[in-house]
């Protein structure tokens, strides 16, 4: 019996690389303020989440993107063209809430 298994793609990709694309300034100007905060900004974490940046590695279900592996890596790619560490931060986050979310809650007795 052969199981055949679609990746899940979604549409949404294009538009975020572009919200993404229209953040890069704003993610370069704010890179010596997180700098010294040892975090993004408040207005830069606000506008990461509201482009759906922060989202992109959630199932739908949790109000996520869904990307897949390729999508996710090309999003996280573009925030680290702009300011490296918060590309690296939204690698970590993905990887994290991603993973976590994609696992079945279980209990333990």
């Amino acid at each position: 019996m052969t199981v055949s298994v679609g990746l899940h793609v979604s549409p949404e990709f294009p538009a975020m690389i572009e919200r993404t694309e229209v953040l890069g300034g704003a993610l370069e100007a704010d890179a010596e303020a997180a700098e010294k905060l040892g975090r993004r900004t408040e207005d830069i974490a606000r506008a990461l989440l509201d482009a759906g940046v922060v989202r992109a590695a959630l199932p739908q279900s949790l109000g996520g993107r869904e990307f897949s592996p390729r999508q996710l890596t090309e999003t996280v790619e573009r925030v680290n063209y702009h300011v490296a560490s918060a590309g690296w931060t939204m690698l970590a986050l993905q990887l994290m809430t991603g993973t976590t979310a994609a696992l079945p809650f279980c209990s333990m007795n």
